[in-house]
């Protein structure tokens, strides 16, 4: 019977971390974002486009899978992850892959797979970060979004975000 009552414990509250993801600290510029670990994944402030993502951008560390509440952001959301290696790794390109899943306001459900090749940068400023942004998002309730690479597991993330307030 202990058993059973330990295990459900450890059930429980393995289940309530995995439903509660948070926003961490802000970095500023690239450098300060590439000290972070190896795979850390990032919301980019005030950031809808890809070629928005410039070297005063603030990035804000998401802690954790799960759900998080990001400000609202009416033309959309971009995301980032630190793949800086001291090692010089130009010729290893890695496949970054999402799956984005929206929810809108009449309760349909639309699905987009994204994927694209970075190679890991030993260089420190260098914007070209793996990154994901998603517009489109008039109508849109909740975003649900799996994040993995071929880079490693620290790659494998799934958050979700309400855009009703």
């Amino acid at each position: 019977m202990l058993r059973i009552i330990t295990l459900l414990t450890v059930l429980t509250l393995g289940a309530s971390q995995a439903c509660a993801a948070g926003l961490g600290g802000k970095f500023s510029p690239l450098e300060a974002m590439h000290q972070t670990p190896y795979g850390s994944l990032f919301f980019i402030e005030d950031t809808a486009n890809d070629f928005d993502i410039r070297r005063g951008a603030i990035f804000v560390l998401i802690q954790g899978d799960g759900n998080l509440r990001l400000p609202t952001q009416s033309q959309g959301y971009c995301f980032a992850f630190n793949h800086y290696t001291i090692t010089d790794r130009s010729k290893l390109s890695k496949t970054y892959r999402a799956r984005i899943r929206k929810t809108l306001a009449n309760g349909k459900i639309k699905s987009e797979n994204f994927s694209a090749e970075f190679i890991p940068t030993p260089i420190i400023t260098s914007p070209a970060v793996p990154n994901l942004c998603i517009n489109g998002v008039s109508g849109v309730t909740l975003i649900q979004i799996e994040f993995n690479s071929e880079a490693g597991p620290a790659f494998s993330r799934t958050i979700a975000f309400s855009l009703v307030e």
